[in-house]
């Protein structure tokens, strides 16, 4: 979070992406959200396990990976 941030504030980034749903993550969201940043979550599922409710509230797009099967006829 530590590095993330330092590269948020020294970067001229347009996105953050993080792998994680994990709530520890929050700060880093809000410095991205307040910097002006579009975030994007990638997360094993939408249960509250893997994905905060407080990272749902401050996340442009969620992709949840891996991405549900196709049924098949």
């Amino acid at each position: 979070t530590d590095l993330g941030e330092k590269l948020i504030n020294s970067m001229k980034l347009s996105h953050l992406c993080i792998a994680s749903g994990d709530k520890d993550f929050v700060p880093l969201y809000l410095e991205a959200v307040a910097k002006g940043l579009k975030t994007v979550t990638i997360a094993a599922s939408e249960t509250s396990f893997s994905l905060a409710p407080e990272i749902i509230e401050l996340s442009d797009k969620i992709i949840i990976f891996p991405p549900p099967e196709k049924k098949r006829d």
